[in-house]
This record gives C-alpha cells, structure tokens and sequence, in this order.
C-alpha cells in the first residue's frame, strides 16, 4: 500500500515538472520575439515624398460612445487639420446614448457654420461596437482615403500632410499608422507606468516590424486606411472585439502593404486606474484569441509572407496567451516545492538559462523604448519597477477576465473612460469612476499561494526560490493596494 502510494506520489510529481517546463518553454518565443523586435527598431527607416498639391478626398472618422469630456477638443484638433475643406469630410460616428449626442449637435452646427462637411452618424443600436460602426459608416465616406480617430485623440495639423502623400505614391499600401503620445501619462504614478507600456508598442514593437518588413497592424486609431483595400478585404469585422488586428491580417493576406510612421505623433489618453487598464488589455487580449483561429490558417496560406513572417505573426496574434501560462507556472512551482522537489536541476539546464536570458530581453525592451522616446532610464526606474510589479500581479486578474468572458460568450467592447487630463491637472479636481468588482479577492488569493510557497521553500531549504517568490509576492501586493485604492 505503501509502495502504490509513493508509486503514485512520484508520478504526480513527474507531470508537474514536466508540465512546469513546458510552460517555460512556451514562454520562449515570446521573450525572445523582444529581443528581435528591439533589434529591429534600431534599423530605423525614414519616409519622404514630395509635397501633395493633389489634396485627394479624405474622410475623417470618429467613432465615439459617452464622450462628453473629450468631444469638444476631438472636434477641434480635427477642425485645425491642414486640408482644403472642400476635399474633406468629417463623420462623428456617434453611438452615444447621454448627453453626448446633444454636444456633438451643437459642435456639428457650429463647425457648418464656419464651412466644414460634418455631420453625425447613428444607428439604433450598437451592433459590432466599435467596427459596426465603421462598417456602417463605409457607406457614408466618400473619401478617397479613411482617416480614424478614437475620441481621445488630439492629431497634429500636418496629420493629413505627412500621411496622404506616401499613400497617393505608392499603390500598394493599404494603411499608414503613426504612433500615439499620452496627455495625461505624469497625472499620476500609474498613468506614468501605463504609458511606458503602451508606448513600448509604439516606440519599439511597431517600428521593429516595419524595419524587418514583418506583418504589422494598424491600431484602431491614429491612422489612415485606403478605401480601395478596405472594400477590398471586405470591410470591418466585428466577430472580435480588436477589429483592428483582424483588419490588419486580411489586408497582410490579400497583398497589402503599410507604413508605421513613428514621427507623426498623436495625442491620446492612458487609463487612469488599475481597474481600466486591466479591462483594456483583457478586451485586446480576448480579442486576439478570438481573431487567431480565423487569421492564422490563411497567414500560413498566403503567398505574400515568409515563413519567419508567419512565424512571427502567429507569436503577436497569440501572445496575451503569456499571462496565463505565466500564472500556470507559478502556481506548478508552489506545488513543486510543497512536494519537495528541489527546482535547481530545471534552471541550469538549456530550458532554465533560456528562459533567464528571455526574461532581460523583455526589461531591455522597455529600457530601449524609453531610449528612443528620449527618457533617461534613470529617470524612469520607479515607474519600470511599478510597472514590472503590475505586469506579473495583474495575471491571475486579467487570466481569469480572458477565461471568465470566453466561458460566459461574452464580448461586450468596454470604453475605456477619459477624462480630457493632462500632466498640469490637479489629480483632485477629476472626477475618476471607480467599479471594483472583485475587491482584490484575486490577488488575495495569489498572496496566499506565494506565501505558502515561501513557506515550504524554507521548510525544503529550497533556497533558489525564494527571491523570485517574494518578488510575486510584492507584485501581487501591488497590484492589491492599488486594485483597493
């Protein structure tokens, strides 16, 4: 009886490691796909043409739900875009159901009057969200090319003059993206954070595909489609909720090419809480799983890609994967070592300094995006580390709002809210809607795991461990406080 129970004992213990190194190398690609992506963006490709005298039709598109903080200054930098009002159309996509809808009114009747072609669109319900929207909308636009604006956008005057040009001299592209900056990034510690995150995917992520002619995306906002390739691929889809990167696939499938213009610089807006940061990056990421399975078979079909191409674009579509497995593998080493199990042999092996070397080229690339915006690294190492700290303690959180959404069908696209702030607003005169929904329970949980397995680790003089998991644990307490804030 003994023996069986070993017997059986030692073989749960041989799957556990073996599904921990699975995890780490699953881990791999993704970690090394940084290293590639920074390297990438060192190649650095400038774009020039000749001044447009053509000034070919453009519409302008402007999918807005609730935004009665930001409307106003959308309106207006719009409005100051450098473009013969005669060849541009305005479309205020408006899916508003507060007061919105009667500021957009008086915005519109306003602008008439000093002779722009603007005017709202609506519909009766909000079928597809944001992509119904523009779908709606394409029989609206008679424009020769698209030009899309979140409602937090703030574009620069010469937009129009840096971007129609390269789309007017070469046939074949079916997008330009140029890349957002943040209002609001010094409003506070987190938005400080945020912003190094998502400007990592401009400063780094973006310009690394363009310069390695990898498949890249256009990011829902801040850019400009050509009509002609939008009609050709069969216009918005909304069986997901990041539309943009379907989008973007079906054009890469059918031939078309696109530009990532890292000079034009867009005003927007990052998350103010916690709470909508994770709510943003579980929308992208349930969006991504939900597009992979549609897109990768003809990836990997199409004509016009390489394989390392393919490749590459199979890791980007399926790389919000990383958060759960990086909670699996948390939680198998706690198990690991509350049986026992010394994990020493696992990290000196190949599979071990793999994973080691992966995890600095993911901190490299954050360091070398603040290089390229012009940070001093120094000067932004708190923010990193609070950042870093918030990556790993918002995984169990956002894992379970990717499963809890795919298992309950839902897929509703959640606005994230703004609040036309910037880094001179006084943090105490905005007026931030907190919705905690879970309390922290979550990351209570998490808290829980990570100190039992400090436990046993001291128990087991499984000493390797413990820096790691008191770094989880300091993560995880993190995100805690500021989750309950």
């Amino acid at each position: 009886m003994l023996n069986r129970a070993f017997g059986e004992s030692h073989l749960l213990l041989d799957y556990l490691v073996t599904l921990y190194v699975l995890t780490l190398a699953f881990l791999l690609p993704y970690s090394f796909l940084c290293i590639l992506l920074t390297y990438g963006a060192t190649r650095q490709k400038s774009y020039t043409t000749g001044l447009n005298t053509n000034h070919p039709p453009v519409t302008i598109q402007l999918p807005i739900y609730n935004e009665r903080n930001t409307i106003h200054r959308l309106l207006e930098a719009v409005s100051n875009l450098r473009w013969p009002k005669s060849r541009l159309e305005i479309l205020v996509l408006d899916d508003s159901n507060d007061e919105t809808s009667i500021l957009v009114e008086n915005e519109i009747n306003s602008y008439r009057s000093l002779g722009f072609d603007i005017k709202a669109i609506r519909r009766a319900d909000r079928t597809g969200f944001k992509a119904g929207a523009l779908q709606n909308a394409l029989k609206h636009s008679h424009g020769d090319y698209i030009a899309i604006f979140d409602a937090d956008s703030t574009p620069p005057e010469d937009f129009l003059e840096a971007t129609i040009p390269l789309l007017e001299s070469d046939s074949e592209l079916g997008f330009i993206q140029t890349r957002l900056g943040y209002n609001n990034r010094s409003f506070n510690n987190l938005t400080e954070a945020f912003a190094i995150a998502l400007a990592n995917h401009y400063q780094l992520e973006l310009p690394g595909r363009d310069n390695l002619s990898l498949i890249s995306t256009f990011n829902g906002s801040a850019g400009v489609i050509r009509k002609e390739a939008l009609i050709d691929v069969g216009g918005w889809r909304w069986y997901t909720l990041t539309e943009d990167a379907d989008l973007s696939a079906r054009m890469a499938v059918n031939g078309w090419r696109s530009r990532y213009l890292n000079e034009v610089v867009v005003g927007s807006e990052v998350p103010y809480t916690l709470e909508d940061f994770v709510e943003q990056q579980s929308r992208w990421a349930l969006g991504g799983i939900q597009a992979a399975p549609r897109l990768l078979k003809p990836i990997w079909l199409s004509r016009h890609h390489s394989l390392p191409q393919k490749v590459e674009a199979t890791i980007h579509l399926t790389n919000y994967l990383v958060f759960p497995v990086m909670v699996v593998s948390s939680v198998l080493l706690v198990c690991l070592i509350v049986l026992g199990f010394d994990p020493e042999p696992i990290y000196i092996s190949s599979i071990g300094l793999l994973s080691l070397l992966g995890s600095t080229g993911v901190s490299s690339m954050y360091a070398f995006s603040l290089r390229f915006a012009g940070h001093r690294i120094l000067d932004k190492i708190l923010y990193l580390s609070l950042l870093g700290a918030i990556g790993v303690g918002m995984s169990p959180r956002l894992s379970a709002m990717i499963f809890g959404n795919i298992l309950s069908r839902k897929s509703e696209f959640v606005v994230t809210p703004k609040y036309n702030a910037d880094g001179n607003s006084d943090p105490t005169d905005v007026v931030i809607n907190k919705n905690s929904k879970s309390g922290g329970y979550i990351e209570m949980l998490f808290i829980i795991i990570t100190l039992v397995g400090i436990i046993y680790a001291f128990i087991n003089t499984t000493y390797i461990v413990i820096g790691s998991l008191i770094i989880q644990l300091l993560c995880y307490l993190t995100t805690l406080y500021y989750i309950r804030k």
